[in-house]
């Protein structure tokens, strides 16, 4: 039933779809939006600091200037949560968020195929939403090292 409610009203299928639209990229599309926030933090980790980054200060100003030069005018939303931490933190800070992305996926997962979609789901999320001051998001990233594993304590305590 929502298949067809989807298909038969052309105003659903261009939000459900529109995502995808590539004709417009310059313009203020959702597709444009994250396709710049790609291209323009990977400009910006290569360009400004590559072991540090840009620093918060002075990213926006940056960014806005990168993506101005690569010819995308219009809607200055930066979406893509990874390479915002590379670009505005450096390789050092994106790496540990990278990692934390490893180590909860390994959490949840059993076993690999189950760890392999939880991962490409979670980097599927940060590559189109941007949730770089979200403290929630960070809280759930940093649970995942072992200093809060209850089961890895009990069991060193006990061999003790």
């Amino acid at each position: 039933v929502g298949l067809i409610v989807i298909f038969s009203s052309e105003k659903i299928m261009d939000m459900v779809f529109g995502k995808f639209d590539f004709d417009d990229i310059n313009d203020s599309s959702s597709f444009g939006a994250r396709y710049y926030s790609i291209i323009g933090n990977i400009v910006i980790m290569f360009k400004n600091g590559f072991l540090l980054g840009t620093g918060i200060e002075h990213y926006s100003e940056i960014y806005r200037s990168v993506v101005n030069g690569l010819g995308y005018f219009t809607d200055m939303s930066n979406t893509n949560t990874i390479f915002v931490d590379f670009a505005r933190f450096g390789w050092l800070v994106g790496g540990v968020n990278v990692y934390l992305v490893f180590r909860f996926s390994k959490k949840l997962g059993d076993n690999l195929a189950q760890r392999i979609g939880i991962m490409l789901s979670i980097f599927m999320l940060l590559f189109m939403e941007s949730f770089t001051y979200s403290l929630f998001w960070m809280s759930i990233m940093y649970f995942s090292f072992d200093i809060f594993d209850k089961e890895k304590k009990n069991e060193n305590s006990l061999s003790m």
